[in-house]
């Protein structure tokens, strides 16, 4: 959870008045509000990748503690904890422990097994503390439970936000789930008074004027964006929350490629769903036509070595997805790369045109039409595509694309 999700969540708690945020992280560079590591070991501030999002925290050694003095108002501390992405997956780690303290009381325990898959990921947290006296201590520590290797370092990016007003209830904690409600209710509610008839699914980095656009992200590839002018909610939660005939046109651009064929078709069908009866659907996603052809590098404009190898290099480079990660004496195929591409993008179905116009015939379109990147019949749908590869892939990424409008 970022600076921006807390200051939304929490704006959302009836009688609650955000005053200001504390970066506890910026506290820690600037040298002030530390105390002694419990254990001698390198203490100190790093910058790492989640997915291609970097980011800057604190990190801690196992067995290891960071500790601040609060002020005696209301609080909420947020906080993201998590092994290193370097530990992921290796074998021999044991789990480590990390926990939140106020004055020596524990307010969050959880333990992070690098070992499990469903634990190799950034993991969220919240406590929010009543108002009391000035000077009262908070100590984060990670330990590992048993002895054995536990990883090099867990990541901390943690925020305290002052409060203002009493707490909902006299309560001392909000769980996480709680504010998570209160945030998404907040974004419902910008939905509904979004105004638009044009709608923007999977904006990414790339939100377009004039249209809601929509990301909730998906929690391990992709982070929902910071941005204002984007609505963070899951699709499928926004879709619900339209109503029937409530749009003209739906765009997504290298969106539905993120999810099985049963959930495409299932997207498509609230798609038609909430497009009025003369609306249309536009979907860019990679064509595996095309996919197929780049491996067997028998486009021109996207020779192996003088372009694709490059730009999936790039790619690479920018994430610590160990899954990209060569063994001794590996080198980079056309089959580990393409592969690379899949997995590290969170792609799960890729679409050929025949495949993709069938599944929208059975969400209800019944004209389903081939387009260029960044054309169209419609004027609202011409020049809305963004995701042409970069520096690296401008020239021949658009070229690899497969486009679609589709009609009732």
């Amino acid at each position: 959870m970022t600076l921006v999700d807390h200051c939304r969540a929490l704006a959302f708690i009836p009688h609650m008045k955000i005053i200001d945020c504390i970066d506890l992280a910026a506290r820690f560079r600037a040298g002030f509000g530390l105390a002694a590591p419990a254990a001698p070991g390198p203490t100190g501030t790093l910058t790492v990748a989640v997915g291609e999002r970097h980011a800057a925290g604190l990190y801690a050694a196992p067995g290891h503690a960071l500790a601040f003095t609060l002020p005696g108002e209301a609080l909420h501390f947020g906080f993201r904890y998590g092994l290193l992405p370097d530990t992921w997956g290796r074998a021999g780690f044991v789990p480590t422990r990390f926990r939140a303290l106020v004055d020596g009381e524990e307010r969050f325990a959880a333990t992070v097994d690098a070992a499990d898959p469903a634990q190799r990921r950034w993991h969220e947290g919240a406590v929010v503390l009543e108002a009391g006296r000035a000077g009262r201590a908070l100590r984060l520590e990670a330990a590992p439970e048993k002895a054995g290797d536990c990883g090099w370092g867990v990541w901390l990016d943690a925020r305290l936000v002052r409060l203002g007003g009493p707490l909902p209830g006299g309560e001392a904690r909000l769980a996480d789930r709680e504010l998570e409600g209160h945030r998404r209710d907040g974004e419902l509610a910008r939905l509904r008074a979004a105004g638009s008839r044009k709608l923007n699914l999977g904006a990414g980095g790339f939100p377009l004027e004039g249209w809601i656009n929509v990301d909730g992200g998906d929690g391990r590839h992709y982070d929902a964006p910071e941005d204002p002018r984007v609505i963070r909610l899951d699709v499928f939660e926004a879709l619900a929350a339209l109503p029937d005939a409530s749009m003209d046109f739906v765009a997504s651009e290298q969106f539905f490629e993120h999810f099985t064929r049963q959930e495409g078709l299932a997207m498509a069908r609230e798609c038609r769903r909430v497009l009025s009866p003369a609306g249309v659907l536009r979907i860019q996603v990679p064509d595996l036509e095309s996919v197929v052809a780049l491996y067997r590098n028998e486009l021109a404009f996207a020779d192996w070595e003088k372009v694709q190898l490059p730009h999936r290099l790039r790619h690479v480079g920018e994430t610590r997805d160990p899954y990209g990660r060569l063994a001794p004496g590996e080198a980079f195929t056309p089959a580990i790369m393409i592969n690379n591409g899949f997995h590290m993008d969170g792609h799960r179905f890729l679409y050929d045109f025949a495949t993709l116009a069938q599944t929208l015939r059975l969400a209800g379109f019944a004209r389903v039409v081939r387009a260029a990147f960044g054309e169209s019949a419609h004027a609202p749908l011409r020049g809305i595509d963004r995701h042409d590869g970069g520096a690296t892939g401008a020239a021949w990424v658009p070229r690899v694309a497969l486009v679609v409008e589709a009609s009732a």
